[in-house]
């Protein structure tokens, strides 16, 4: 008796079930007909049932056999994409790769590189994590990542990085505030306004930015508001209770009631790194590194 049904004579089934005649099937197969007929009986003596009526010189499928094949074609089709995703994994062309990233990165950063992992590894899965610089790194080294898409300005010696996007800030206020207006905006303007800014655990890269963009062309604003993310502060800021600055890529938002400004001096810009773990030898890394080098800015 057969220990465990195995693919062949599944296969067989399938095939003499098709051509309805162990001779043609043995063909197809490239296997002699005795041994085809053996392979049948094992598989009927395996299940206990029969799956052919035998009437020389014409076979048929019995009505379990009938029932039989339609699941088994299902289960051939299943197991020869699992084996080729298996395949793929282990080539690096397949398999789940997972992206962690700040909100700020959602204009320009994570679509850039999306676009150019999927050129690399089209049928991989990526997933995305939205999270803090700070978690994201901790997730990195704990092999919960396999990317980070950070703003701060520097990172531990265990990663290594590429800037994805070098981009300027605008400033951002309700088009009822009483500076409105087409032209560039000075930041020594705006002191008195509330400035909503981002909380240091959320995106540190981006407040340090921030506050260093007002020292350098304004001072110090006299008050500010913590907030969670670049998309909150610019909601906020339509409802004329203060003033934001956010990257410049945020104007693709196209929020109503806004008013998105140019900085009359020019500001400090803010980089977006792809960091990942230094000496990583995963299959789909070996094939995403070659993106690596289009991703980053020149």
């Amino acid at each position: 008796m057969m220990a465990d049904m195995e693919l062949r004579h599944l296969r067989s089934f399938v095939a003499t079930s098709e051509k309805l005649s162990f001779r043609v099937a043995a063909k197809q197969l490239h296997i002699s007909q005795p041994a085809l007929s053996k392979q049948i009986q094992q598989l009927e003596t395996e299940m206990g049932v029969r799956l052919f009526q035998r009437q020389r010189p014409q076979i048929r499928l019995t009505s379990a056999g009938e029932a039989f094949l339609d699941r088994v074609r299902n289960l051939l089709l299943e197991s020869s994409a699992a084996i080729a995703e298996a395949r793929q994994v282990q080539a690096g062309l397949a398999g789940s790769v997972t992206i962690g990233f700040v909100s700020p990165a959602v204009f320009a950063a994570l679509p850039r590189v999306i676009k150019h992992f999927r050129d690399v590894l089209p049928d991989g899965e990526f997933r995305l994590r939205e999270m803090s610089a700070s978690r994201q790194l901790s997730e990195l080294s704990q092999r919960g990542i396999d990317f980070a898409l950070v703003q701060t300005l520097a990172h531990p010696p265990e990663f290594q990085s590429v800037v994805v996007t070098r981009e300027r800030f605008a400033l951002v206020h309700s088009v009822r505030h009483p500076l409105a207006g087409a032209r560039a905006a000075g930041l020594n303007e705006f002191l008195n306004d509330v400035v909503f800014l981002p909380e240091h655990e959320d995106i540190a890269g981006i407040r340090d930015l921030i506050l260093a963009n007002f020292a350098q062309h304004g001072g110090t604003p006299a008050r500010f508001q913590e907030i969670r993310g670049v998309q909150t502060a610019i909601s906020l800021a339509s409802t004329n209770l203060g003033i934001a600055l956010v990257p410049e890529s945020a104007k693709s938002m196209r929020m109503q009631g806004v008013q998105f400004r140019a900085l009359r001096n020019t500001s400090l810009p803010l980089e977006t790194r792809l960091v990942w773990r230094r000496g990583d030898k995963s299959p789909s890394f070996r094939h995403l590194r070659s993106a690596l080098h289009v991703i980053a800015l020149r």
